[in-house]
């Protein structure tokens, strides 16, 4: 049995390489329809990861240039929901990471119970500060 250093990829193989270095976020669709078309093409396993990297890695930008439904049809539903919820759940993290403000200062509130280790309890600070809108505490 040959060393699997020393085998001689056969074409198929070498084919299955060279498509998959060909796979962009213009063709992926394209060729996600052929995988699922074709018997023998199901079982490139290469060519599968990357179109499903593709995918995964470039969603917004394929729903951008391809538009939502075109996406959604060559996906299985279960992974463009979960890829749908992925974007989504980035999208709040960004909203999120933008709340811009600036703490307006108060006189701190009187102090009716000591500091812990040096710092003020909550109630303290959420009274002494006028938080900018949008900041959840």
């Amino acid at each position: 049995m040959a060393d699997s250093k020393t085998r001689v990829p056969s074409l198929q193989e070498l084919c299955e390489l060279l498509i998959a270095r060909q796979v962009s976020v213009r063709s992926v669709l394209e060729w996600l329809e052929v995988l699922k078309d074709d018997p023998v093409l199901t079982q490139c396993e290469v060519l599968n990861q990357k179109c499903s990297m593709l995918v995964s890695d470039t969603f917004e930008t394929l729903c951008h240039m391809h538009g939502i439904a075109d996406v959604q049809a060559a996906l299985p539903q279960e992974n463009f929901a979960a890829l749908v919820g992925s974007a989504e759940a980035r999208a709040q993290a960004k909203r999120q990471m933008q709340v811009r403000g600036m703490v307006v200062e108060r006189k701190a509130a009187d102090s009716k119970a000591p500091a812990v280790a040096g710092t003020l309890a909550l109630q303290e600070l959420q009274e002494g500060v006028v938080w900018p809108p949008g900041v959840i505490l």
